[in-house]
């Protein structure tokens, strides 16, 4: 979608998702985080300004929340580590989040 191209569009849709993520209701949650699982998917290359916030959201929800919204939080990560091993596979241009993120994560998860 033109919508990730430009910033102020790009930005905007990210704040609603990450609200979405700390909604009240559960199935909101979940479904936030299927969004940017997807988004990490479609749209790594655009991931650099939000990494940190998705970082703290999603290590505040593996924690806090329940299994269902926790496993999404750990799925976007998934994801990210997808892309990034598809990339470095391939010589494309990898930011490497899931190194900077694997100390927050890896305690969390064992």
């Amino acid at each position: 979608s033109t919508n990730f191209e430009v910033e102020t569009e790009r930005t905007y849709i990210m704040t609603v998702i990450c609200e979405a993520c700390n909604a009240p209701s559960d199935d909101v949650k979940e479904a936030a985080y299927q969004c940017l699982c997807r988004i990490a998917e479609l749209y790594y290359e655009k991931l650099p300004n939000y990494i940190q916030t998705l970082l703290e959201m999603s290590l505040n929800a593996i924690k806090t929340q329940t299994d269902v919204v926790a496993r999404q939080a750990i799925a976007f990560w998934s994801s990210v580590c997808e892309m990034e091993y598809e990339f470095l596979t391939t010589d494309a241009e990898c930011h490497k989040f899931i190194i900077g993120a694997q100390s927050f994560l890896i305690p969390v998860l064992l």
